[in-house]
């Protein structure tokens, strides 16, 4: 790009330069209207390339959690004081708005919920404020500031793209707003019966990102774990526990490439699906494993631990499911 300019500013002038060589008071100034021509064209070129740049981004930077908070200890206690100040009437003063119903709202204690980010309820507290005209949390209050859902889920990063594994404080507020706000108050289906609990502070989970925008996550027990409510009993085998896709990420072969993703971490063991698998799911193994008829006897849907008992071979599982749909028709 300079020396483009630089030539087509030479060229324009060469001609009056030749002109005027006999005369060294006509070549001075025939320099000195290049160097002014240059110095225009050079500013004009620096703010093309500073629109380019920010053209080329997609998008102005927002403010977003994911790139503000890095981390944030799991014992702080911001959440809790700002509930105290609330409680002492101390109200926060900035506004916050539901896109839902357009409602202003101002955070008080009486639409101000406390939250824990893990299920053994201690650290990770945050706050929900919920819009009681159409009972949705509007924001989070976490690391000392209040978030609206969209700052949450979004990353200045456009190329945050595929599965990576939750291991942040930020990131485990991420997934608890995909599981406890966005399942469970917007997206949830009306014949769902699914209920997602908080996740365990040291559950192995995944966020699945599409062009820097949280759209899904799942979540693994790992072999070995001791199951929940058992004090010696453990998983048999990584078991795949939770699921969520929000509606944005569908057809983006979420479940394909989380199969893909199971099979890249235990390349040689035999993982599960917890009971009960969706019908969308079934039909993303039915496919997945018709082609691959190697990791047939490797795919399980297991309940409690997936000991032997306690699991059924998917492959095996579809195809009764299928030979009974066909012989009711």
């Amino acid at each position: 790009m300079f020396f483009s300019l630089v030539v087509n500013v030479i060229c324009k002038y060469s001609v009056t330069a030749s002109a005027r060589a006999s005369a060294s008071s006509g070549a001075q100034t025939c320099l000195i209207r290049i160097a002014r021509e240059l110095t225009r064209s050079l500013r004009t070129s620096s703010s093309f390339l500073r629109v380019s740049r920010t053209m080329t981004t997609g998008m102005e930077v927002q403010r977003c959690l994911m790139d503000s908070c890095v981390s944030e200890p799991q014992s702080t206690d911001s959440a809790i004081t700002m509930l105290q100040l609330l409680a002492n009437g101390k109200e926060h003063q900035d506004k916050q708005l539901c896109f839902s119903c357009n409602e202003q709202l101002v955070p008080t204690s009486n639409i101000v919920e406390h939250q824990s980010v893990f299920r053994e309820g201690r650290g990770g507290s945050i706050l929900h404020l919920k819009c009681q005209p159409c009972n949705k949390t509007v924001c989070v209050y976490v690391c000392g500031q209040w978030w609206s859902l969209r700052e949450i889920l979004h990353s200045n990063r456009m190329d945050r793209n595929g599965f990576q594994q939750v291991q942040t404080f930020t990131e485990r507020v991420i997934l608890h707003t995909l599981n406890r706000i966005v399942f469970r108050e917007q997206e949830q289906d009306e014949d769902t019966v699914a209920v997602f609990l908080p996740t365990p502070a040291e559950e192995f989970a995944k966020l699945m990102w599409d062009e820097g925008e949280a759209v899904g996550f799942y979540t693994v027990k790992t072999k070995g774990k001791v199951y929940e409510s058992s004090f010696h009993e453990r998983y048999t085998m990584p078991v795949v526990d939770i699921i969520f896709v929000r509606k944005k990420g569908r057809g983006l072969g979420f479940g394909e490439n989380l199969l893909k993703d199971m099979v890249s971490m235990f390349p040689v063991e035999n993982f599960g699906f917890s009971h009960p698998v969706s019908p969308a799911m079934y039909q993303v193994l039915l496919r997945y494993l018709h082609s691959r008829p190697h990791m047939r006897d490797r795919i399980w849907v297991t309940t409690y631990t997936g000991d032997e008992g306690y699991r059924r071979n998917v492959w095996l599982l579809v195809r009764h499911l299928a030979t009974n749909v066909d012989s009711t028709d």
